[in-house]
């Protein structure tokens, strides 16, 4: 990692499962042209993102199968200054941690799939709080279709939505 950090330029990571990794992660913040980031791996521990917002240049940013991530990594991502992009696929996150999203207010782009703790009512206000950002979730298990409904017509925010 440390040969890595010195790549001062960088703008693109992309780093897979590994589990020497994780406790590296801090070191990040050396990367100060690091636009996106990919993080995948079940030893990702919330603490371990701490330095994600010193990294003013990042807008796109995307966990794959970090099983260890809990509501409030998201609190920290929602610190991450250019923020645009976000993609969460397999988080055991749930309608606290999105919520913590609102904060991330230059958010376009949200992706949650394979998250099945989040609701659709949780994602309905998380829209209420961000109408700009284009949210795509795959079917949630923990809520139902007129969950998804109410909480839409409670927040006022419908614009469109598929159901197939």
């Amino acid at each position: 990692m440390e040969k890595l950090t010195a790549c001062k330029s960088l703008r693109t990571l992309n780093i897979g499962t590994n589990s020497v990794l994780g406790e590296s992660l801090p070191r990040l913040a050396a990367l100060t042209s690091l636009e996106s980031l990919t993080l995948g791996g079940r030893d990702i521990r919330d603490a371990q993102l701490a330095s994600l917002p010193s990294l003013k240049k990042l807008n796109s940013l995307c966990f794959i199968h970090c099983y260890a991530l809990s509501d409030a990594a998201l609190e920290t991502v929602a610190a991450v200054p250019n923020l645009a992009k976000l993609e969460l696929i397999g988080a055991p996150i749930t309608d606290t941690g999105v919520a913590h999203l609102a904060a991330a207010k230059k958010l376009k782009s949200l992706t949650l799939r394979t998250c099945p703790k989040v609701t659709n009512f949780g994602i309905a206000h998380l829209q209420a709080a961000l109408p700009k950002c284009k949210i795509e979730a795959s079917a949630s298990s923990e809520s139902s279709p007129d969950d998804w409904l109410s909480a839409v017509c409670d927040s006022r925010v419908l614009r469109s939505r598929s159901l197939s």
